[in-house]
This record gives structure tokens, sequence and C-alpha cells, in this order.
């Protein structure tokens, strides 16, 4: 299955689960990311915009920044129920990589909102972020 860029596909793992993201540049990619985690853990469609959360994360390498940056989703869904509908971010390279995250979203609700999947952890198996001739790809597995 050829995916289009800003798009992804779900990964059949044994008891696990994961995408692969294909996106024209870094930024989409980490966004289209973002959306990829909430569409798995709940119909995305139901969630509405009431508010933001603004998340600010740091690593050396890009496959290391997916992965706290996904993990940083899921402690804001863990500890407050925020579960995210939309996601803009930009990125700074220094030393190493910082994301600017702004995800918009509202906290669970039962009555509107199923969720089909709860993720344990996000893993390091597996994990790829690549440049591609025509974009970026990345694959990431989560535990669940």
């Amino acid at each position: 299955m050829k995916i289009e860029a800003g798009g992804y596909e779900l990964l059949n793992h044994t008891a696990d689960a994961g995408f692969r993201v294909r996106a024209r540049s870094l930024e989409e990619l980490f966004q289209v990311a973002a959306h990829a985690f909430y569409d798995l853990m709940v119909d995305r469609a139901t969630v509405e915009e009431r508010e933001h959360r603004d998340v600010v994360v740091d690593a050396s390498e890009l496959d290391d920044l997916l992965v706290v940056w996904l993990s940083e989703l899921l402690f804001l869904f863990e500890t407050e129920g925020f579960l995210g509908r939309s996601a803009q971010v930009s990125l700074e390279r220094g030393a190493g990589w910082t994301l600017h995250g702004r995800i918009g979203g509202e906290g669970l609700d039962p009555d509107r909102h199923e969720v089909q999947l709860v993720y344990k952890a996000v893993t390091y198996h597996g994990l790829k972020v690549e440049r591609l001739e025509d974009g970026w790809e990345a694959q990431v597995i989560f535990d669940v």
C-alpha cells in the first residue's frame, strides 16, 4: 500500500499497535503522527477543539523526539484524560531537536468518546524516522 504524504497506515503487530506516517515536511510528519496516535485511541471526529495544550519536548535525535512527543501525548491522556483533535508543530535544530506543539482537543467524555485502544507505552521497537526523496517517513509501535 502506498502512503500519500500527510497520511498514515496502521501496522499489524502481535500484542502491539503501530503506524507508519508519510509527510512532505518534518513538521507535518510529527503532526500526522499525533493525529494517527489519537485516531488509534478514539474516533478523532468525535473530539471537539474546546481547549489547547502546549507541549515542548527535546531530544538529540529525530527518532527519540518522536518517542518523547508521543509519550507526552500519552501522559496528557493518562493524567488529564486529554484527547487531541488537531496538532500544530514547529521544530528547532540546535545541539539536538526541540519540538513546540499545540494540541487542540478536550477531556475524555465517556458519553461521546469510545476509547478503542489504550496505550501502555511508546516503544523503540521498529522505530524509524527517515528522509525520503519526496519527504519523510516514520514508523512507531506502541505497547498496548
